[in-house]
């Protein structure tokens, strides 16, 4: 039981008046200690769905008065070249850049955020990060977001890994705070709707790099400039085509496995 029934009072909480009186006369009538529990018990389901209540009041207040997160950022992971050989790169809002717009209206509501641990996972070569939001009053929720770390940049396992965990936290980020304009400007896509994320391209172009597979060919298949270019409704179909290719790699290798000597 709490070591607040041996002090003989309890300190009032604004809403909790009602029931911190009932447990202030239970202790000062000296009930017997199981009833106590069954008190104490229900104070903090009081106390838990309040500061349930005070955390989403607070998100709400919060995105009504959080600015709208602009791209400042050019995204030098997929490069446009144009038939001239120009290169064009289109804005995100980076971690910094969100970072920078979202925490005054956060803390002006009593909310913070955070990052738990990296998490790898060595067999599929990826690494998940959660995201938690606190609220003064105790809540919390998080969002997790997972990356792959393995690729063909032509950069070290570590500066892989650190990019991965980068994007990981800010996607988590975004995800966690419902955040809807981050992602890169296709104003000049909107023809052809949203474009996939950069977590699902850099999925895509880790499975195209662990074949071996050309991935300009690969583009011009998908009628796309780069693989970040590939629409969010033909998403299953690049991966259809993925599927397909490594499928008819592995009848090529069964075929010369069993003509062999």
């Amino acid at each position: 039981m709490s070591d607040l029934a041996t002090t003989g009072e309890l300190a009032t909480v604004p809403g909790d008046a009602g029931i911190l009186s009932i447990i202030n006369a239970a202790v000062v009538n000296k009930m017997d200690p199981a009833s106590l529990e069954r008190l104490f018990a229900l104070y903090e389901r009081v106390q838990a769905a309040a500061a349930v209540g005070a955390f989403h009041a607070a998100m709400a207040a919060f995105k009504a008065a959080c600015p709208q997160v602009q791209r400042r950022t050019p995204n030098s992971q997929f490069p446009t070249v144009d038939r001239n050989g120009r290169k064009t790169e289109r804005m995100y809002a980076s971690l910094e850049d969100i970072g920078a717009v979202v925490k005054g209206p956060l803390g002006a509501h009593s909310l913070s955020y955070r990052w738990g641990s990296a998490v790898l996972d060595t067999a599929a070569k990826t690494v998940t990060i959660a995201c938690i939001v606190s609220h003064a009053a105790g809540h919390s929720v998080e969002a997790t977001s997972t990356i792959p770390y393995e690729s063909k940049a032509g950069c070290s396992d570590a500066q892989k890994m650190g990019t991965a965990e980068a994007y990981a936290m800010r996607y988590s980020l975004v995800k966690v705070l419902g955040l809807t304009s981050c992602d890169e400007d296709t104003d000049g896509n909107a023809e052809v709707g949203p474009s996939i994320t950069d977590a699902e391209a850099l999925k895509i172009e880790a499975a195209l790099g662990d074949m071996g597979a050309d991935i300009v060919r690969f583009c011009e298949h998908m009628k796309v400039a780069r693989i970040v270019d590939i629409s969010a409704a033909n998403h299953n179909a690049a991966w259809a085509a993925i599927n397909s290719k490594r499928d008819g790699e592995k009848r090529k290798a069964a075929a010369a496995k069993a003509g062999g000597p």
